[in-house]
């Protein structure tokens, strides 16, 4: 689910924000549980992110392969939307390669510095 690149961008983009641009971090070090359950908000955040900003592109390639299923395969309507949905939502290799990739890096990139940001 988290790889070690993803990781290492969060922890960078967090120290931009924190030394480069002065924020504070979203984390509240008083206390273990307080930092745990900061911790945890701010990982549910990210995946939220992720989810939202990978949602559209999913469904785009769910419904091609939808299409494509249904007029190659010669499937019905149920199992065409099935194998359209393994390929488009199921899938995550290709959120590895690029341009797929790029999209992925940035949102995160973004969504480390949105809650970084006060407000």
């Amino acid at each position: 689910m988290i790889d070690l690149h993803t990781l290492i961008i969060v922890i960078l983009m967090l120290s931009f924000a924190n030394i480069g641009l002065g924020y504070s971090l979203p984390f509240d070090p008083s206390s273990v549980i307080k930092l745990a359950a900061d911790i945890a908000v701010f990982a549910s955040y990210l995946y939220l992110l992720r989810t939202l900003v990978r949602l559209p592109i999913a469904a785009v390639i769910t419904m091609r392969r939808t299409w494509y299923a249904r007029k190659h395969y010669k499937l019905n309507t149920i199992e065409s939307l099935r194998d359209g949905y393994v390929r488009g939502f199921l899938d995550t290799r290709r959120w590895t390669v690029e341009p797929l990739a790029l999209v992925d890096r940035l949102a995160v990139c973004g969504g480390t510095l949105l809650a970084a940001t006060p407000g």
